[in-house]
């Protein structure tokens, strides 16, 4: 244990707190997946969103060579040409709803509040061990709690200290030395 510092245990700790955001993350999106796509089913709205996408890709395949040839100035044509639609219809879908702006949709609201209020609980906790890290007199002390805990601390090494070779240095030639 000579030679881990405590700087590679909140390194282990900040890996471990990103993994499980994400894993957070992955699991709330899917959730308002699901949700936007009851919404989508229950009030028959698949096909617009189909013929939307479809005319995204068509209005900007017919007015690129447009812009190409003629210098438009800002104009819907120019819009077109630079709009950057998603090819694929089932993730060009899920991109329109990736950033839900609260409205008056329940269902929606709640996986959001779901999901700040564990993400709030999760970083709590993550400051907690940190905390108890920064407060233990010892290395071998504070990995002992977090192994203890559950974290993985088997691919930690001690640092490899690099030292200092002495060279010999001009000062003259810095402008440093006496003149």
């Amino acid at each position: 244990m000579a030679g881990i510092k405590k700087s590679q245990l909140y390194g282990v700790i900040g890996a471990v707190r990103a993994a499980r955001i994400t894993e957070l993350e992955e699991a709330y999106s899917e959730r308002k997946r699901k949700a936007i796509q009851k919404i989508i089913d229950d009030n028959q709205l698949e096909m617009s969103l189909k013929t939307i996408h479809a005319n995204l890709l068509e209005n900007k395949k017919l007015a690129t060579p447009i812009v190409d040839v003629i210098p438009v100035n800002y104009c819907d044509v120019k819009d077109a040409s630079y709009d950057s639609v998603i090819k694929v219809y089932e993730e060009w879908k899920a991109s329109q709803f990736s950033y839900y702006i609260s409205r008056n949709i329940e269902v929606l609201n709640a996986i959001e509040h779901d999901y700040t209020s564990e993400r709030s609980l999760i970083l709590d906790e993550f400051e907690k061990v940190e905390a108890m890290v920064k407060q233990s007199t010892s290395i071998k002390k504070a990995m002992a709690l977090l192994e203890e805990i559950g974290f993985d601390l088997s691919g930690l090494e001690p640092e490899v200290k690099f030292e200092l070779t002495t060279t010999s240095i001009r000062k003259d030639l810095l402008g440093l030395g006496s003149k």
